[in-house]
């Protein structure tokens, strides 16, 4: 890797700092595949500075508590300042991201506010400087005052004698700019211990050659080159110097997805010149574009280093509807819960803790393993940090979800090229890269620190400029040309995007390949018969079937490409607004007639049936924030007068026994799950299976196409139904059908007449010849395949996907 002595497996007491945690892995994962031998002790820079710091309090403050306490520090200034900020504690909470970065980068550098106060000549800042310096104090004060302490703002009181007394002598391998506070304690650990610093030096390091000279070493009008530093004696020896720079094979497209069509087409290309996938690297300067990769990425070449965000997540995604929707009736989210099928979590919510024990079993395959931990654990955070701040249960959903969303679900395909982002390539060494958005705004980014205080004052104070920053990133993209044997580059460049300016710093050489080229190979990649990079077929993911509702059975029957797409890739269908209001309406309907239903008496009237929908009805708009649904439920029940009737008449001979009631359970080796509308019993003890149907049209299988075409039987609800509630009576199946069983049917409400399946036994006599078949499936990729009838395709969601 870059910048560092070499390392050998010797059993000293020699401590080296690596720049990242994933530094560490890489230079781990090397050096276990050589001799025999101890290895070194590796350590990252930030868990090396979470050993070294003692703080006067206890406790370390989580990122939730963190808010809160910010929170609280921002108004108790304003109340002493009297400024009238804004009370929205939710408000704050979209802001209080740049206090966060403020009060770090401030105390990472060492400035102080009277230091920022003097470089601000004319009093531009003077009052948004003061309140800051308000917050900031008051924000330490409550940190200390509940035994925290914060890594990111508080002084610590002592450095970790015992810790550093493990170690004979000290290496940090720097890649970048450390921080003053970072230089000023190494150079305090060098007073009692031999701490020595490997650095690299060049036309972009001006920032780091400034930094230095606080510490003594003075590098001014040295060659440009690798150095090593002994911060004891301030010796400075140069260990290689600035080679000259190397070309870097460049091309632009004009649309952003065509370079991934170039990164599988240089991929290829590598590894038939002989470079290991292993030693190929995908890097990102802006992560957005993993998952445009990910999603051509058939058979798993690639290992996304920085996991997935749990924001791309189905799981997350409902948490954030639910959230949008509760705390302020965002219009989007509504229609996204009844996309999410989650309209109920939201009308129903009470607290964090039973909304996910409510949506997390749904979603057992996408968290699963450490992730899920890591979301008990912050709901545990939650239930702590609320003692602080005592508010409802929306503020905890909304702290909950802006505490999860920069978490990750790991990438467990095990692709064998890495992809990763800018900063992740710091101290890694690898033989090819391909670099993808090297346009302006994506190279350098705009940090969001440079938006408070202008350049010169950020230069008089010592706070990094929007050059030095840009420099930085330079730097990081210099060291990855000049440390790999092959490095490409390509960007987007049409109206609206330019390539980066970084650029002029490269010697460059042209990439003879364009759109027409990137769009071959996207279509080769998108086709049925996708070529393999590194994967051979043995290397694919096994996929076993192990859980099936209704809709899925149908699914993976009719179409195992669909099926796969829906279920295994999690794409999911575009919905225009007519087919969210009308799924929403029936999701209230089923609310609605659940409630309803239970509480008439067995005498209920026609007109006391349907004032009682009206009132539900009324009651959950409101709500639910839906006024603009007003008119959908005046048509809907413009159409129930029937069912009104029939239903009065109904309930005379039968009482519901369930509603809504969900289940799960094991049949021939898959688990089933779904949730069934109503069940009722008639006078005698019978049961009848109801699932309501709000369509014009509504059919069963006919007998006779069951017994002529069973392999064109695709649904299996009713029957599913019917093994679901004699799973939950614990009947004997022989005698269910003998003595407990009346009926099981769809209920035709626009028409108001029961539609019976007069073949449900023979119906779940062929479910379970599926279900024995599916169940002992070992699928791979190749196995999920487009369906042989057409006719299936016409309104799949997915048609465009598979070429139909």
């Amino acid at each position: 890797f870059m910048t560092t002595p070499s390392l050998s497996k010797t059993p000293n007491r020699g401590l080296f700092i690596l720049p990242s945690g994933r530094a560490v892995a890489s230079s781990l994962s090397a050096l276990s595949e050589a001799d025999s031998g101890f290895l070194p002790r590796l350590i990252s820079m930030d868990e090396f500075f979470s050993n070294l710091l003692l703080f006067d309090t206890s406790s370390e403050v989580d990122s939730i508590t963190r808010r809160i306490l910010l929170h609280q520090a921002y108004f108790e200034s304003d109340r002493e300042l009297k400024l009238g900020f804004e009370k929205e504690f939710l408000r704050f909470l979209a802001t209080s991201e740049f206090l966060d970065n403020f009060f770090s980068e401030l105390n990472g550098e060492l400035v102080k506010f009277e230091d920022i106060e003097t470089g601000d000549t004319y009093a531009e800042y003077e009052e948004h400087l003061r309140i800051l310096e308000k917050i900031s104090d008051r924000y330490n004060t409550l940190l200390f005052e509940n035994n925290l302490y914060d890594r990111k703002y508080s002084q610590y009181s002592s450095i970790n004698e015992l810790y550093l007394a493990l170690f004979d002598s000290i290496t940090v391998c720097i890649e970048g700019y450390p921080t003053n506070r970072e230089l000023e304690i190494f150079a305090k650990i060098a007073t009692s211990k031999n701490i020595i610093l490997y650095i690299n030096k060049n036309r972009f390091t001006s920032k780091l050659v400034q930094k230095l000279q606080r510490i003594g070493i003075d590098l001014t009008g040295m060659i440009d080159g690798e150095y090593k530093i002994d911060l004891g004696t301030k010796t400075v020896e140069l260990i290689r110097a600035g080679a000259d720079n190397k070309n870097i094979e460049v091309t632009y497209f004009s649309e952003r997805i065509y370079q991934a069509g170039f990164v599988f087409y240089m991929i290829e290309r590598f590894i038939d010149s002989n470079i290991a996938p292993e030693d190929i690297c995908v890097v990102l300067p802006d992560e957005s574009f993993a998952p445009i990769l990910k999603s051509v990425d058939y058979y798993n070449n690639l290992n996304f280093a920085m996991g997935e965000s749990i924001r791309r997540s189905l799981f997350f995604n409902k948490l954030l509807a639910i959230r949008d929707f509760v705390c302020s009736s965002d219009e989007e989210a509504k229609q996204k819960l009844v996309y999410y099928d989650c309209l109920e979590f939201a009308l129903g919510y009470e607290s964090v803790d039973k909304l996910l024990k409510e949506i997390l079993p749904d979603n057992d395959k996408e968290i699963s393993g450490k992730l899920r931990e890591k979301i008990k654990e912050l709901s545990v955070r939650l239930d702590t940090a609320m003692e602080f701040y005592s508010k409802d249960s929306k503020t905890a959903l909304w702290l909950f979800v802006d505490a999860l969303q920069s978490e990750t679900i790991d990438d467990a395909t095990g692709g064998k090229v890495t992809v990763m982002g800018t900063l992740e390539t710091r101290g890694i060494s690898k033989k090819a890269a391909i670099i993808v958005d090297f346009n302006e705004q994506k190279v350098p980014q705009v940090s969001d620190k440079d938006l408070f205080l202008n350049t010169k004052i950020r230069a008089k104070c010592g706070l990094p400029t929007s050059s030095e920053r840009e420099d930085l990133q330079s730097y990081y993209y210099g060291r990855i040309a000049e440390s790999f044997d092959r490095c490409v580059v390509c960007y987007v460049k049409n109206e609206r995007e330019n390539p980066s300016s970084l650029l002029r710093f490269f010697n460059t050489k042209e990439v003879v390949f364009g759109d027409n080229e990137a769009l071959f190979v996207l279509k080769k990649l998108l086709s049925k018969n996708r070529p393999t990079v590194v994967h051979t077929k043995k290397d694919k993911e096994i996929y076993k079937v192990k859980t099936l509702s209704a809709t899925s059975l149908k699914d993976f029957l009719e179409c195992k490409r669909r099926y796969y797409l829906k279920y295994i890739k999690r794409l999911c269908e575009h919905t225009n607004e007519s087919d969210l209001k009308s799924s929403e309406m029936g999701t209230l309907f089923h609310f609605v007639a659940a409630k309803v239903i239970n509480e008439q008496n067995l005498k209920a009237s026609k007109i006391a049936l349907a004032d009682s929908f009206r009132k539900e009805f009324s009651l959950k708009i409101e709500d639910s924030s839906l006024p603009e649904y007003e008119f959908e439920t005046y048509m809907l029940l413009s159409k129930l007068e029937q069912f009104f009737e029939y239903e009065s008449e109904r309930l005379i001979e039968y009482s519901p026994v369930f509603t809504e009631k969900e289940f799960v359970f094991s049949e021939l080796g898959v688990e089933l799950r779904g949730k069934m509308d109503r069940v009722d019993i008639d006078k005698t003890g019978k049961y009848s299976i109801i699932d309501y149907k709000l369509k014009n049209s509504v059919v069963v299988d006919s007998v006779k196409k069951i017994e002529s075409k069973p392999e064109d039987i695709v649904d299996f609800q009713l029957a599913i139904y019917t093994l679901a509630l004699i799973n939950i009576l614990k009947i004997d199946e022989a005698e269910f059908f003998e003595r407990h069983f009346e009926k099981v049917c769809f209920y035709d409400v626009y028409n108001a007449k029961i539609v019976p399946e007069e073949s449900v036994q023979m119906k779940i006599a062929l479910l379970r010849e599926n279900l024995s078949f599916i169940g002992k499936l070992d699928l791979t990729v190749d196995d999920f395949t487009l369906c042989d009838k057409k006719s299936n395709c016409r309104f799949c969601a997915y048609k465009d996907i598979c070429g139909r």
